[in-house]
Parts: structure tokens; C-alpha cells; sequence
């Protein structure tokens, strides 16, 4: 979801080696790195990160929260 809303791959910043050991320690992505996403989107896609699987979202909820805002986008134009 970062890289569709962001257009830019995560972690596009970080060396290889660097990659490896942020994720193997969960460091998430970090926000200043994305200034197009907004506040919205990045609590969803931080929502989706939660280190806790009982914290994020289902699968169905995802499907559904990504649904509401296509709805929206397209009634906003």
C-alpha cells in the first residue's frame, strides 16, 4: 500500500545491508520519507505494520476500507 500511495519503494532510502537490519530489528518505514501520503493513509498503513497480528486489520477490512475510499475519491472528483 506505501509504494501505491507513495510511488516509491519502502525503505528506498536505506542501503541493502541497512534494509536488512532495520527489518530484522522493526523499524517501520520512516514518515518524513513520504510527505505525499497523508495523515490518513499513513495511520491505516501504520495500522497494517502493528507488531501485534491480533492489532491489524483482517484482510476483509482492508478490501473494504480500500472499496470506501475509491467510493470516495470518485464521488470527490
Amino acid at each position: 500500500m506505501l509504494q501505491v500511495l507513495s510511488s516509491k519503494i519502502p525503505y528506498y532510502y536505506l542501503s541493502e545491508a541497512a534494509l536488512i537490519q532495520r527489518v530484522g530489528n522493526g523499524v517501520k518505514p520512516l514518515r518524513a520519507r513520504y510527505p505525499s501520503v497523508s495523515d490518513k493513509y499513513w495511520r491505516f498503513i501504520r495500522m497494517c505494520w502493528a507488531d501485534a497480528v491480533e492489532s491489524r486489520p483482517l484482510v476483509e477490512e482492508v478490501v473494504q476500507w480500500i472499496v470506501d475510499e475509491f467510493a470516495r475519491l470518485v464521488v470527490d472528483r
